[in-house]
């Protein structure tokens, strides 16, 4: 049975006389939907035909259809059977984008109920910024899905949907990007280091310099204070 979809479900009970009296339920409760009595030309046959839509919540429930003679209202009889609801899937959620690089990426859902149905998840990925569809995956056991091959430094947007025989589920829309290449975030990550490096070499050759020019004029000043005081014993 599919969802939403009108069934047309037969009763027959013959051997009884008068006609029985038919009804339907679901579970406990007595359904009071439009049923239909057939009329045959054979007295001891009767046939009950119920109009019913199933809905998801029906699967796995049992629908009974009971007879009863009018006269000998003890002689009830019934037969059942199990439902079987199937639907479209229902769409994943909670996806978490993960595992990214430079030229690939990871995304894990959490899986909507399947409609009694396998299911397919599939995973579209868009260019973000030249609109047009990058990678399209597929996984047949759950929404977890891992793409390699993308360019780096880019946007992309990631659509995930279920698939079963009776159709495809709504769809989940991400954006995600990629990492920069690996040699541009190492080159920033020791561009840090070099400064204080760099820093550290140019104090040191300051100090240098500093010091030289120091030795030089106390030097200086030394001669010249040698020199004068020769000039006053000639």
């Amino acid at each position: 049975m599919l969802v939403g979809g009108q069934q047309d479900v037969i009763c027959e009970t013959k051997g009884s006389r008068p006609k029985t009296m038919t009804s339907w339920w679901l579970e406990r409760e007595e359904m009071r939907t439009a049923t239909l009595d057939t009329p045959t030309e054979d007295e001891n046959l009767t046939l009950s035909t119920l109009r019913f839509t199933p809905r998801p919540e029906d699967n796995g429930k049992t629908l009974i259809c009971k007879s009863v003679n009018p006269v000998l209202p003890k002689t009830t009889l019934q037969t059942e059977v199990k439902l079987e609801v199937q639907w479209t899937p229902e769409p994943a959620h909670e996806c978490i984008v993960n595992n990214r690089s430079s030229h690939s990426l990871a995304v894990e859902c959490k899986p909507g109920y399947n409609g009694s149905l396998p299911s397919i998840y599939h995973m579209e990925i868009y260019n973000s910024v030249a609109e047009y569809m990058a990678e399209n995956v597929t996984n047949a056991d759950r929404p977890k899905f891992e793409v390699s091959g993308l360019s780096p430094s880019t946007s992309y947007v990631l659509v995930v949907y279920a698939s079963n025989t009776k159709g495809r589920s709504k769809s989940v829309a991400l954006v995600a990007s990629t990492l920069s290449p690996p040699e541009k975030r190492i080159a920033r990550e020791v561009s840090g280091p070099l400064n204080i490096v760099l820093g550290a070499v140019i104090g040191i050759i300051a100090i240098t310099v500093i010091l030289t020019i120091v030795i030089i004029i106390i030097i200086r000043s030394r001669s010249a204070r040698s020199v004068h005081e020769k000039g006053k014993y000639v």
